[in-house]
């Protein structure tokens, strides 16, 4: 009767225990995957518009300099200088519009994608300790048996 009673609750034991060992590999498992997604599919637009946004940068400090540099005496030059300015200006303003936005892309994006993994853990644990208690119900049977 013992040794019956220890082989019960061995097994109930190592199911419970399969049961952590598979809770842990599918939070590992989820959590590979949200970080692999966020590398893979976030930060690619963000490098995109951060390189837009120097190059934007750039065309304005060179229209700057090319603006400074030109005579006021030369009318027409002066004017080119002025237009160009005004077009690298607008294009930077343009530009450092759109990272902005996708830095506010990013941070919705992985608010959201945080919030789905910690639903999707929750989750997992639930069934976990539904689990649990399913193999335990199937338990108390046997142990009322053992204490009468």
């Amino acid at each position: 009767m013992m040794a019956e009673c220890l082989e019960k609750f061995t097994v109930s034991l190592n199911h419970k225990l399969d049961s952590h060992a598979e809770l842990l590999d599918a939070t590992q498992h989820t959590l590979q995957q949200q970080i692999q997604t966020l590398v893979k599919e976030g930060l690619r637009g963000f490098r995109e518009a951060r390189r837009d946004f120097w190059r934007g940068a750039e065309s304005l400090e060179a229209a700057l300099t090319h603006n400074a540099e030109v005579p006021r005496r030369r009318a027409q030059e002066a004017e080119e200088a002025g237009a160009a300015l005004r077009t690298a200006r607008a294009g930077y303003r343009g530009r450092a519009l759109d990272y902005a936005l996708q830095i506010n892309v990013i941070e919705d994006k992985r608010k959201f994608d945080i919030m789905e993994f910690v639903l999707r853990l929750v989750e997992a644990q639930a069934t976990h300790f539904q689990q649990g208690h399913e193999e335990l119900s199937r338990l108390s049977q046997y142990r009322k048996e053992l204490g009468a």
